[in-house]
């Protein structure tokens, strides 16, 4: 009795958390037939859940215990800081996020996502901009600026595409052109 098909979403918002919320939802035979109750697991034989985030460029996974807020049925989200993995901040680049949750029965449900963290780039872009005069696009600064939305625009949609390879090589290079911290 285990056929709950787990699902999450990551978002950002503007305060450098990430919002993770479980979109599995409840069970419905037409549709939602991998949703919490019904013939599948129920919500309240959960013992224990967990979050497990792998940072850009890290080998080992920050772990969250989102037990008893997660799961729920109810598609609200979980706010995780950087403080809840003993970070400063959240830096670009992609984020492994795993979810995984214990069943009174032993039974474990798991599922994962990636998620593209932009918003330190486009803050340093839009402070770049800010102090450019891009009426004058061949100063170098306005064709520094141009480039890297242009990049950014890039970074976004290999990062839809799902070429991680690809958002990498365009995060660090902006990073490293940017020259601030947001």
């Amino acid at each position: 009795m285990a056929n709950t098909q787990l699902e999450i979403s990551v978002e950002v918002s503007e305060k450098d958390a990430f919002h993770v919320f479980e979109t599995t939802g409840s069970y419905d035979k037409k549709k939602n037939p991998k949703g919490w109750g019904g013939k599948n697991s129920n919500i309240n034989h959960v013992t224990s859940s967990l979050i497990s985030v792998l940072p850009p460029d890290s080998t080992s996974p920050l772990f969250v215990d989102v037990y008893p807020s997660f799961p729920t049925d109810k598609c609200i989200g979980y706010e995780i800081i950087p403080a809840d993995m003993g970070l400063s901040t959240f830096y670009p680049g992609i984020y492994q996020f795993h979810y995984s949750l214990t069943l009174s029965n032993g039974y474990i449900l798991e599922t994962s996502c990636t998620f593209f963290h932009s918003e330190p780039l486009e803050c340093c872009i839009a402070k770049k901009k800010a102090q450019t005069d891009l009426k004058d696009a061949s100063s170098d600064l306005a064709k520094k600026v141009i480039e890297l939305e242009a990049l950014l625009i890039n970074a976004k949609h290999a990062a839809c595409l799902g070429n991680m390879d690809c958002v990498k090589k365009i995060t660090d290079y902006i990073w490293t052109q940017c020259g601030c911290c947001c």
